[in-house]
């Protein structure tokens, strides 16, 4: 089995152009199951199996994708570039719901001020 990558260049065809900028559809059976993929301008994606399908031909012909065979190696290295770094959360302060009412406009304090009264 081989790993493609499979790279949606329409953003780089000219704006008259047909199919510039375009979502192509990715037909391709995996085992027994049919997969779509929808593949967005500049997008890629990697797919691994035995050989490209028939859609994947027609779309490389025409010029719209470019494909390419991957190693394990560079499909790991791909994989871990693409894996987000956890965020640190930032204590709150006590006083958050100063700060909200600080930021309000006097309106939004006035209706505030007179559903609290209810």
């Amino acid at each position: 089995m081989n790993t493609y990558k499979i790279t949606n260049t329409t953003h780089l065809l000219g704006k008259r152009d047909f199919k510039a900028n375009s979502i192509l559809d990715i037909e391709y059976i995996n085992g027994l199951m049919k997969q779509n993929i929808k593949l967005k301008p500049n997008e890629s994606v990697y797919i691994t199996i035995n050989s490209l399908p028939i859609s994947i031909h027609k779309l490389r012909v025409n010029g719209l994708v470019t494909v390419m065979e991957v190693s394990q190696e560079e499909l790991n290295e791909s994989i871990l570039k693409s894996t987000p770094k956890p965020k640190v959360k930032q204590e709150s302060n006590e006083t958050g719901d100063e700060d909200k009412k600080n930021n309000l406009s006097k309106k939004q304090q006035q209706s505030m001020r007179i559903r609290n009264k209810k």
